[in-house]
């Protein structure tokens, strides 16, 4: 470890027997001197000193602290600490410093005899810290609690504030409940899709009026179902619709519970139409499409979540935006009755 000595008398031990107990500050960049190989989770202790004084900030994980429950209420993932100490303060025979080592559990003879000058003025440091030497830092979100741009932590990388933004994510996800939210607007999306094109591929268009007639069929009886995931359209009408209701002489509570079964070609066919297995059939790639707006709304009322925050997870999924088009697959089925002979 680089250091840089200054002028000084050797600081007396403080106990009898034991010798002067050498403490020099070093100068060294931010680094990570202490906690968890993964300080965003568990929590961490980064330091730089200067040969004059040492900085410290200790990196405190909320849910690591008081649980994911609480964690929900204080709204973000991270408090801190923050130490200043110069070489006076770290002189082992101050009774906060002998209170210090004593609460980590060390020894003067350990400290003396494990660490160089410069590595016991960090041991000391840190203990001071643990110990309650230390101010209320910066709280909030990784990029808002001090992170210098440049630290070189405990895994070798050298990084800022980034480093510690998985927790982030995860505190969103797990605490606040982003994932929950961000599953649910895909599913959105994917019903949405589906919606599309059931309603699309249900639609009757010209050319198959025109084939049918051709084909001696009311064009106007022409019955079309599509079934795209969950989602089940007949005529452009999602589940039930008046256009078809009126056309079949069905109620809607009787189309609610025929639609999609086996009852609705059952009732068609024995009331005179004519299923057209030609006209039907296996679509396996369907284009559909979901509005963004709509998406949102669906999910702030399923979830009961304000649609503001809805809406700031739904700018994080990947190609969100106010039409956002998807594919899926599906099957038709096709109805008409023959013309009536004049």
């Amino acid at each position: 470890m680089p250091a840089r000595r200054r002028p000084q008398l050797p600081l007396p031990g403080i106990e009898p027997g034991i010798g002067p107990i050498d403490i020099v500050i070093p100068t060294m960049d931010w680094q990570q001197i202490g906690g968890d190989m993964s300080p965003g989770t568990y929590g961490g202790t980064i330091a730089t000193a200067d040969g004059d004084h040492i900085e410290l900030i200790t990196i405190q994980p909320v849910r690591e602290h008081v649980g994911d429950k609480e964690a929900k209420e204080v709204g973000f993932p991270f408090w801190t600490r923050e130490a200043w100490f110069d070489v006076d303060d770290l002189d082992p025979k101050n009774a906060d410093v002998q209170s210090a080592l004593q609460f980590i559990g060390m020894d003067l003879d350990q400290l003396e005899g494990d660490f160089s000058p410069e590595e016991r003025a960090i041991v000391i440091a840190e203990a001071l810290l643990d110990y309650g030497r230390a101010d209320e830092g910066p709280s909030g979100w990784s990029g808002d609690i001090g992170i210098p741009a440049k630290v070189k932590w405990s895994s070798g990388e050298v990084a800022g504030a980034e480093y510690l933004a998985d927790e982030d994510e995860a505190f969103r996800d797990d605490v606040l409940g982003w994932g929950d939210i961000r599953n649910a607007l895909e599913a959105e999306i994917e019903r949405k899709v589906d919606q599309s094109a059931a309603e699309g591929w249900s639609q009757v268009g010209d050319l198959l009026e025109a084939d049918l007639e051709d084909a001696g069929y009311d064009p106007h009886s022409i019955v079309i179902e599509a079934d795209f995931g969950d989602a089940i359209a007949v005529n452009t009408d999602l589940l039930v619709g008046p256009n078809w209701a009126e056309i079949l002489g069905y109620e809607a509570n009787d189309l609610w519970s025929d639609v999609g079964t086996n009852k609705l070609g059952d009732w068609l066919e024995s009331n005179g139409y004519d299923y057209l297995r030609k006209y039907g059939g296996q679509v396996p790639t369907a284009e559909g499409y979901a509005y963004g707006e709509h998406v949102i709304e669906a999910v702030a009322k399923e979830l009961d979540v304000p649609s503001e925050v809805v809406e700031q997870v739904a700018e994080g999924i990947k190609g969100w935006q106010e039409e956002i088009p998807g594919s899926t697959s599906g099957s038709t089925y096709v109805w008409a009755k023959k013309r009536s002979k004049r």
